[in-house]
């Protein structure tokens, strides 16, 4: 058996020592390497400090807040009693609606011209007071030059709308003094005689 070499000599490995240039490169390399690292570690801590801080000031902010809130918060029962005055005002606040809507229902001015419609020739109003509570109240003043006048104004006001079944407690015809005109007072059931 035959040996050939194939390994040509000048291929094979130089066993050259390091010498000291190359280990202090090689020293250098390493040191900013290991700066590097440094440097990129500090940056690192200085960036989550900052994110720390930051998120401290948030969790403060956030406390602030919850105490602020708390200290504006009504206990249950303070809240409930409230609850309670709003339902209470929202029912008084309907009722006044509804009243309102009735009022507006009672509007004078059909009275008004139910009185027009029953008017009678020498006879005027001089005061018209019309009011709407439990019960409907109309009190009438004037004059006429003829007393016998009034019961016919009368007559034609119950053929009003406005006037059917009105009944009158009180009605008054007085002769002025040296005139030839009478003063005349109608007064409702629950309105007062003014003189």
């Amino acid at each position: 058996m035959q040996q050939v070499n194939l390994l040509d000599e000048s291929l094979a490995p130089n066993r050259n020592r390091l010498g000291a240039n190359q280990l202090v490169m090689s020293w250098a390399g390493f040191t900013a390497f290991l700066v590097l690292i440094s440097i990129w570690q500090s940056a690192s801590l200085w960036w989550l400090q900052d994110e720390e801080m930051m998120t401290r000031a948030e969790v403060e902010r956030v406390r602030e807040a919850n105490a602020l809130h708390r200290a504006n918060t009504a206990s249950p029962v303070a809240l409930e009693a409230q609850v309670a005055e709003l339902l209470m005002q929202q029912d008084q606040q309907a009722l006044l609606v509804t009243l309102l809507r009735q009022q507006q229902s009672l509007s004078f001015s059909p009275y008004l011209s139910a009185l027009s419609e029953a008017r009678v020739d020498n006879l005027w109003l001089s005061e018209i007071s019309i009011s709407h509570g439990v019960q409907r109240e109309i009190n009438l003043k004037g004059a006429t030059s003829d007393a016998a006048l009034v019961p016919v104004m009368l007559r034609n006001l119950s053929e009003q709308d406005q006037f059917r079944g009105q009944r009158f407690k009180h009605v008054e015809i007085t002769r002025l003094p040296g005139e030839s005109l009478s003063e005349f007072v109608i007064v409702s059931p629950d309105g007062a005689v003014s003189g």
